[in-house]
């Protein structure tokens, strides 16, 4: 069986153990095609989606360039990323297009994305890392706060 049919049949088989999307032209769920893509991690952190349910269920079709900005993008695959919840809130509607090379003057086309799909996950990634970074700290102050008031009663 070589590396596409491997692909397709595992697509096919995720499919009907109940992994929901939207179906694509040949009827399969291209939520689907994002787990095989993304080898089942978030494409921006890289935590694996299958380790627990809390994380099975955490997994959300992002897209990488937000919808408000490309609408003309929303059903184009290209522009679908398996995230985790927690990488997909904090992302929310930045557009890593704005710290690419992609010429601002220049209509983001779907083959335009396709081209700098990569990078452009990239861009991303170097973005939540910090903001992940920001958000662990609150959290930690947070517990801290709490652990010391619970302590003290």
């Amino acid at each position: 069986m070589d590396i596409d049919s491997t692909f397709d049949f595992l697509i096919k088989q995720l499919a009907e153990a109940g992994l929901a999307g939207k179906p694509n032209q040949h009827g399969l769920p291209a939520h689907v095609r994002m787990w095989v893509r993304h080898n089942f991690r978030c494409a921006y952190c890289g935590c694996d989606l299958l380790n627990d349910l809390n994380s099975f269920y955490s997994a959300q079709l992002d897209h990488l360039l937000p919808v408000a900005q490309y609408e003309e993008l929303k059903d184009i695959e290209d522009n679908w990323i398996l995230s985790c919840f927690v990488c997909n809130h904090i992302k929310h509607s930045f557009d890593p297009v704005q710290y690419s090379n992609i010429p601002h003057s220049v209509a983001v086309t779907a083959d335009i994305l396709k081209e700098n799909k990569e990078t452009l996950i990239d861009i991303c990634r170097k973005h939540l890392d910090s903001r992940r970074k920001e958000r662990e700290d609150l959290r930690k102050r947070i517990k801290g706060m709490i652990s010391t008031t619970t302590t003290d009663n």
